[in-house]
């Protein structure tokens, strides 16, 4: 199955809109050590905590926080922060669960939450920490243009890191998509 097939397979759901027995598969997968240690939040988050994230989701016009099932198996985690419908443009972040098979799937959640982000803005932001490569590669495969550094951003173990700022426009998505649509993954 190709990126394209396996991006339609998947469902993006409010996270309000989730089953309570949902809702905790997302804080397990959140709180697995391969998502932790490459989140700003790395600690590991408690009920209590995650259900306040919950309870003010609603509030919160500038976030949109979506469940990514697969057969109604959650899977991942896709958002925006910091949405400005004024300037139509948002940051963007994603998790996948690293009990399920990877081959493609980091790919397809970002396909089919590119495609739903971009219903909604003109511009998104990708923030990276440095250390983390493979979401660098993936934002670059993306068609993310590298528009800076946040140099020192966070302290993680002692040890100063960057972070990484990429963004795109809906234009430039819409060629890239169709670029990767034609087979084309560099």
């Amino acid at each position: 199955m190709n990126v394209f097939d396996l991006a339609e397979t998947l469902v993006l759901r409010p996270v309000t809109a989730l089953a309570e027995l949902q809702q905790m598969r997302l804080l397990e997968i959140r709180n697995q050590p391969e998502v932790r240690q490459f989140m700003y939040t790395s600690h590991v988050i408690g009920e209590e905590e995650h259900r306040c994230w919950i309870g003010g989701l609603d509030d919160d016009s500038s976030r949109v926080a979506m469940g990514v099932l697969r057969e109604n198996r959650v899977v991942g985690f896709a958002g925006l922060s910091a949405y400005s419908k004024q300037h139509g443009r948002a940051d963007w972040g994603f998790y996948v669960d690293t009990e399920e098979p990877r081959r493609g799937l980091g790919t397809a959640l970002s396909i089919r939450f590119l495609d739903f982000g971009f219903a909604m803005v003109e511009k998104l932001n990708g923030e990276v920490l440095d250390y983390n490569q493979a979401s660098c590669a993936l934002h670059r495969k993306l068609g993310f243009q590298h528009e800076g550094i946040r140099r020192n951003h966070i302290v993680r173990d002692g040890k100063t890191h960057d972070a990484v700022l990429f963004g795109i426009t809906k234009a430039e998505w819409a060629d890239r998509r169709a670029q990767l649509g034609a087979g084309e993954t560099s």
